[in-house]
């Protein structure tokens, strides 16, 4: 599919197009229904190709979506690597992929300049096209069960409460100079895009360029 529609990719590869969108705020794909049609601009459709489709609907449908489920692996992975990398670019140091204590730790980071671990929980996740309306958005976007913010950051604050029970257990990932008690711990679900809420109990939720601002630079 990429061979067959790569003309309209510019010259990017299919890892650097996948890049680009999982970094991107703005570069969401966008169908606007006109009539019976609905209008695409190229480089959405060739993102819905690889990045949804690549293969006969039929064909994924009889396979149970092992397709399109592999597809969002690879886009959320670019994004959880692209989180830990804004982290190493601000001098914290810590695993080079996610920590399995029980729980997954997608991206962990300790700064001895600042005394700081972050716990951070990447989730990158468009806005679903259907949510986009007063009536669905809230309810789609923030209370959805097991996909919408509230979900993703009480799991989150579960995590971060195992972690702090349980600092010897992550003492050999961060390697830490002093006591791990010495540290503040600040923990945040980080999202592609600004999310509908800023904050829960004590994890923070808001964009990567929110984090890189807020937290990396300050």
């Amino acid at each position: 599919h990429f061979s067959k529609y790569q003309e309209h990719a510019e010259g990017r590869t299919f890892d650097q197009l996948m890049i680009e969108y999982a970094e991107s705020r703005e570069k969401i794909p966008i169908m606007v229904p006109v009539g019976n049609r609905v209008i695409l601009d190229p480089l959405t459709l060739l993102y819905f190709v690889i990045h949804l489709h690549g293969q006969a609907i039929e064909n994924n449908r009889l396979r149970n979506g092992r397709d399109i489920a592999k597809m969002k692996k690879k886009a959320a992975d670019i994004f959880e690597a692209k989180v830990r990398n804004e982290l190493h670019k601000y001098g914290y140091k810590g695993p080079d992929s996610a920590v399995k204590v029980k729980y997954d730790y997608d991206v962990i980071g300790i700064s001895e300049a600042r005394k700081q671990i972050l716990v951070i929980d990447a989730k990158f996740r468009d806005v679903s096209p259907s949510s986009i309306s007063a009536h669905t958005l809230v309810s789609q976007e923030l209370m959805e069960p097991e996909e919408g913010l509230y979900y993703e950051a009480e799991r989150h604050r579960t995590r971060v409460d195992y972690f702090l029970n349980n600092l010897g257990l992550f003492k050999q990932h961060l390697k830490p100079i002093k006591d791990l008690r010495d540290y503040q711990v600040r923990a945040y679900v980080v999202t592609k895009h600004t999310p509908l809420i800023s904050q829960y109990k004590n994890i923070g939720v808001l964009s990567l360029t929110d984090l890189v601002e807020s937290e990396l630079r300050a």
